[in-house]
């Protein structure tokens, strides 16, 4: 059974869990070093990882669509692969939206001990950044994120298909891979035909996920 919090109260919802879902955090601005690289994962693994899978959803202050627009998706799109690959975080599925993003990914070796501090890094630098170009310093940009711990294979990888397919979802495209921000397009070229039709063939309709964004149309 998954549990959630909300105005500090913990409560319990029949949602289908697929490992432990912790406390949704509210972030903070951190002095961090700045990564360097920029790089797309190499590969797909479609594995279950001892160090740790997750599904994890970060949402913008009263859902609002401040990243509206495809430069300003493109900023956010190419920071989450940015952070993820310097704090040793493997993605496998991602889709970024206006006010919201998804994604999948297999923990560093050391754990997933450093999640918050990367997703910490990653709402700092976009907030200010997208707080300069909107002239509203200091307006708050991220709100909190939800993270699972997936352990079990068949919840794991419906969930990727999932977030493959969360444009279509939104109603954003018809098929996942016109979508320039989110994996699709990038597991379709690098998986083999074999595995895109399996994991696209895992059922997703009646997985519950926090997800109840209206996403900007516009991109």
């Amino acid at each position: 059974m998954r549990r959630f919090w909300k105005n500090g109260k913990q409560s319990s919802n029949d949602l289908e869990c697929a490992g432990r879902a912790k406390r949704r955090r509210r972030f903070r601005s951190s002095d961090m070093t700045a990564p360097q690289k920029i790089g797309w994962p190499h590969a797909p693994l479609y594995e279950l990882s001892a160090r740790g899978n997750y599904f994890l959803t970060a949402g913008t202050y009263h859902k609002e669509h401040h990243f509206r627009g495809a430069e300003r998706l493109k900023v956010l799109h190419r920071g989450l692969l940015t952070v993820a690959l310097d704090f040793g975080w493997h993605l496998e599925a991602w889709a970024v939206f206006s006010n919201h993003y998804h994604f999948v990914g297999h923990s560093p070796d050391a754990g997933a001990e450093n999640l918050a501090q990367m997703l910490g890094f990653l709402h700092e630098k976009t907030a200010t950044w997208i707080n300069k170009l909107d002239e509203l310093a200091g307006r708050e940009v991220w709100h909190n994120f939800w993270e699972t711990r997936l352990t079990y294979k068949k919840s794991y990888l419906a969930r990727l298909n999932y977030v493959h397919q969360n444009p279509v979802r939104h109603k954003l495209v018809q098929v996942a891979n016109q979508y320039p921000w989110c994996s699709a397009g990038w597991f379709e070229r690098t998986a083999s035909p074999a595995q895109v039709k399996t994991i696209y063939g895992f059922k997703i309709d009646k997985l519950k996920i926090l997800d109840e964004y209206d996403v900007a149309l516009e991109w």
